[in-house]
């Protein structure tokens, strides 16, 4: 999804995009964490199906790119390719 949500791609919408929207980096996330004085850990999670698009141009790919993502992304070594990133703090 980085591709719809990144401004310079030329699949990008802005409908329902925010004025300070903006897609970051895992690396950028767990620098700050860091600099807060927090132990930081990363986990790389795949096949959370989307069900809706904004975008009736791309909507129709939804299908499809569940399914790529269910399939490429579920072994383990493909993990850092996966879809969503969910960088966390724990304060130590």
């Amino acid at each position: 999804m980085y591709l719809y949500r990144d401004r310079s791609s030329p699949f990008y919408s802005s409908v329902g995009v925010t004025e300070n929207e903006r897609p970051v980096l895992a690396h950028q996330i767990a620098g700050v964490f860091r600099q807060a004085g927090f132990k930081v850990g990363t986990d790389y999670i795949s096949d959370l199906s989307y069900r809706y698009l904004a975008s009736s141009r791309l909507r129709w790919l939804l299908p499809a790119y569940n399914a790529v993502d269910r399939a490429v992304f579920a072994p383990n070594f493909m993990k850092p390719l996966r879809s969503f990133v969910l960088t966390y703090g724990e304060k130590p």
